[in-house]
């Protein structure tokens, strides 16, 4: 085994077929002092585990020829007994996805785009869980002693809820001493408000006992056998302490049976959960006052955004729709002179309060084209301009994409470059295929030294041009499968050739096909009418 229990440092292998992700996730695990080994396919990640026996495993989902979710179950097969936390790395966040990664044997997740403290913290807790889990094998004493010292009060009562066992963590959080609650009913010490959830409770279990015995002499006489049933549940409510102050108890409480399966009284256990109440309580307080902000902020956000142009020569529609109320998308478009129209949409990695900062920072950059020295006329200055301003941090999550171009409507031509962005989409007419304008480039923030190529192409009168992020075409289906940028592109095809297409309809659509219509991330779509 790479790891020593009183070490500090773990093999972790990376498992992706996206260079750009190996590299930041190699930055966020080092930086943490473990060892990092990647690879790229599932097959190497088996060769590689056999070999190395690596401390953890970080597995992308979603992979050509091998998904993660084979190679995790393929990984369970090589570990036997010894077993490896996988922590699987996806950008499919509905259940049914959560579950199939669980199913293969992953202890957890976490969703693209990566964000820096959540991935350390989940690899430390991970990681100290399966150390933890070791030093608890090779040592039953230290097993024991975990036992032992565990905070939870264990109670008995009879058949009549009378209490006939308390351990001494009951002194402890209720400040009544042992004996003078033994002989008292277990009720009398719950608040009054909440006796009834009490009753309630202990009447479930009584009531599922007895339709479990009535079926168990049934089948007897039928000359069957059933394995007699012991029902437990599990509750909240408030207790009374000795002091008179209320507090809150976890309560797990089960039945117990006699040997010919008679029923002998309850036993069960309770964690005093007072200040995970209290902490709930003060989280929703505060939730609602973010949520309040939240709402101030989208509604700033929004208004940065400009207006829809209903000109002669240019006709802009647009459609935005955060993910959450403040999202990482933004776009503008303005004339730089009389002839020569600015349009761009970026999209920041991630979402939330951050992200939305970061677009915004960038939009007003642009806007008041304070970037020295740079000719905005010319998209490959402008993103290299950005590139020498917004790089990474060591979070590693502050990147974003950008699709950046400048129409001239005299000669009808369109200057353009990318960032890591979704290429932009022209429609010119029926006959002429829809063309994909785009330049291959690393997102902005990634890499200080990074060039940005730009490109050229003539527009033809009447044509119609798409900007959109990636939350446009990553649809995660129902069935589990992404929708994509070619259903996509025959979408905006079909609607091209409509009287009454609006932009309204084609979101619709595209909402209807994500799972339960949930759009897991930003949607951002522009069409831009170049008459």
């Amino acid at each position: 085994m790479s790891h020593s229990i009183h070490s500090n440092s773990a093999l972790i292998l990376i498992v992706d077929d996206d260079r750009f992700t190996r590299l930041m996730l190699r930055h966020i695990i080092e930086k943490e002092g473990n060892r990092v080994e990647e690879v790229e396919n599932g097959e190497q990640c088996l060769a590689t585990y056999a070999q190395l026996q690596p401390d953890m495993v970080l597995l992308d989902a979603m992979m050509p020829e091998m998904d993660g979710f084979t190679c995790c179950r393929k990984l369970q097969a090589l570990m036997g007994s010894d077993r490896t936390p996988i922590l699987m790395i996806t950008g499919l966040d509905d259940q049914t996805s959560v579950d199939r990664a669980f199913e293969a044997g992953a202890v957890d997740y976490v969703t693209k785009p990566i964000h820096a403290p959540v991935l350390r913290r989940r690899v430390r807790r991970l990681l100290e869980a399966s150390w933890a889990e070791k030093a608890l094998r090779k040592s039953e004493k230290q097993y024991r002693s975990v036992v032992e010292n565990l905070k939870e009060v264990i109670f008995q009562m009879n058949a009549e809820r009378q209490l006939t066992f308390l351990n001494p963590a009951w002194t402890e959080i209720t400040g009544f001493s042992v004996p003078e609650s033994i002989g008292k009913r277990f009720v009398d010490f719950i608040h009054p408000d909440d006796r009834h959830d009490h009753d309630a409770h202990f009447h479930y279990l009584l009531q599922s006992y007895s339709v479990n015995a009535l079926q168990v002499n049934e089948a007897k006489l039928a000359g069957e056998e059933l394995t007699p049933q012991t029902p437990d549940c599990c509750y909240q409510v408030r207790y009374l302490s000795k002091n008179g102050t209320v507090a809150y108890i976890e309560v797990y409480a089960r039945l117990l049976l006699n040997e010919n399966g008679t029923l002998r009284g309850i036993s069960g256990t309770l964690n005093d959960i007072t200040e995970r109440k209290q902490a709930e309580e003060e989280l929703q307080r505060q939730n609602q006052i973010l949520q309040q902000e939240l709402n101030q902020a989208a509604d700033y956000v929004r208004s940065l955004l400009p207006r829809p142009l209903t000109e002669s020569v240019v006709t802009i529609e647009q459609q935005f729709v955060p993910s959450l109320q403040l999202g990482g998308d933004a776009f503008d478009y303005y004339w730089l002179d009389s002839e020569h129209l600015v349009m761009y949409l970026l999209d920041v990695a991630g979402h939330g309060v951050k992200s939305a900062l970061l677009s915004v920072s960038v939009l007003n950059i642009l806007r008041s084209q304070s970037l020295t020295n740079t000719n905005f006329y010319q998209p490959s200055a402008v993103l290299t301009a950005l590139n020498t301003i917004f790089q990474m941090g060591d979070t590693g999550d502050d990147y974003f994409t950008i699709w950046y171009g400048v129409y001239n409507r005299t000669n009808r031509t369109l200057v353009y470059a990318c960032a890591g962005h979704p290429p932009a989409l022209l429609l010119a007419d029926a006959s002429t295929p829809i063309q994909r304008l785009e330049a291959k480039s690393i997102p902005i923030g990634m890499l200080p030294e990074a060039d940005f190529d730009e490109d050229l192409c003539e527009i033809k009168p009447d044509s119609t041009l798409y900007l959109f992020s990636d939350g446009v075409y990553e649809i995660h289906q129902a069935n589990g499968e992404i929708w994509g940028l070619n259903a996509f592109s025959e979408v905006l095809e079909i609607a091209s050739s409509s009287a009454n297409n609006t932009l309204t309809q084609v979101f619709n659509h595209i909402q209807s096909l994500g799972y339960k219509g949930i759009l897991s991330d930003d949607f951002s779509l522009l069409k831009i009418r170049l008459s």
